[in-house]
């Protein structure tokens, strides 16, 4: 498959998901300050794949990957962190873990599959 745009990546589409699920999911209530932290990291984590995709360098892109990974971890912190002080129940908690776990794991394979193993055929021919 061909990637010419950060929508094209499917960790990218997954996160956009994922974000639009937090937002809709946690953004109509009244208590709204650890809510709205968790949709702020939920949006982040595809803003930093497409900000990434737009340095348009491979070891830019890397990283700004690893950091959408970590925004990831930053989400279920803040989720698990919700449930705990009864902010989310346990059924809504345990969906957007999922979710956003998928997401991690997502990013972490594009990492391999396509930028760790680009730079390896890269390295053979020179």
């Amino acid at each position: 498959m061909l990637i010419k745009d950060f929508t094209d990546v499917l960790a990218w589409q997954k996160a956009q998901a994922f974000a639009v699920t937090a937002i809709t999911t946690l953004g109509g209530n009244d208590d709204i300050t650890l809510k709205y932290e968790i949709i702020k990291a939920a949006l982040s984590v595809p803003s930093a794949i497409a900000a990434g995709f737009e340095r348009r360098s491979q070891g830019e892109f890397k990283e700004f990957l690893y950091l959408a990974k970590s925004k990831s971890a930053e989400v279920r912190t803040l989720l698990l962190v919700a449930k705990d002080i009864q902010e989310i129940d346990q059924s809504t908690c345990d969906d957007l873990v999922s979710q956003v776990e998928d997401v991690s794991k997502l990013i972490y394979g594009f990492i391999k599959t396509f930028i760790d193993k680009k730079k390896k055929t890269t390295e053979a021919v020179a």
